[in-house]
């Protein structure tokens, strides 16, 4: 008895080239991961007028939040992941005063503790047809900075905030998807609202 193996091939009829049948491709097990995290200070009214989809469609985010308040850039990571399941962490040491007393001789001494701010970004994702893919995507950002309570003069509690961003669905690679989390009433030293914007892009 003869055993046959007989492959799938695709002939090109302008070329009478075979090539390989697309259900035969190999799909993607890495890719490109370029993510920036945004922390945007604005009048709480503005909060509402932040749109994920008007925002992802915009050439230069950056500048596109300068229109609703203070926007600056808190992590960038742009970094080959796996689509098996991923995870990317930025942390930083930053240290803040948590209490403040006069000695016996009338001098200040602060107390000082370290936190660690920063950013987890948890990947898993799924290659789909050219172009698309399925990605389910949690982004956690950590930040601190000056509230309004006031440990001595000229020195504010510090204040943590915690943003939880998520992304479950299609997206098309190489185009930029925008996350929000924002909380009108978290406001820092100057009554003005935080929000976290981030701006990811897989492939390209």
């Amino acid at each position: 008895a003869c055993n046959h193996q007989a492959s799938m091939r695709v002939v090109d009829k302008d070329s009478n080239t075979p090539t390989a049948s697309p259900e035969m491709a190999a799909a993607p097990t890495t890719m490109r991961c370029q993510t920036v995290v945004y922390e945007v200070r604005l009048p709480a009214a503005k909060i509402t007028k932040l749109n994920a989809a008007k925002l992802a469609e915009q050439a230069d985010l950056g500048k596109a939040l300068e229109a609703f308040g203070k926007a600056r850039v808190l992590y960038s990571v742009d970094q080959k992941i796996s689509l098996g399941g991923d995870q990317i962490v930025v942390r930083v040491s930053a240290p803040m005063v948590t209490a403040s007393r006069m000695t016996e001789n009338g001098s200040i001494m602060n107390t000082v503790q370290y936190h660690k701010p920063g950013a987890t970004f948890k990947i898993k994702g799924e290659a789909k047809s050219s172009g698309r893919m399925f990605v389910e995507m949690t982004v956690e950002v950590l930040s601190l900075s000056d509230s309004t309570v006031e440990i001595t003069k000229g020195v504010s509690a510090p204040s943590t905030r915690n943003f939880i961003m998520s992304l479950k669905g299609p997206v098309t690679t190489g185009m930029p998807e925008v996350l929000i989390s924002a909380d009108a009433a978290s406001r820092d030293a100057t009554d003005q609202a935080v929000a976290c914007v981030t701006e990811v892009i897989l492939g390209g």
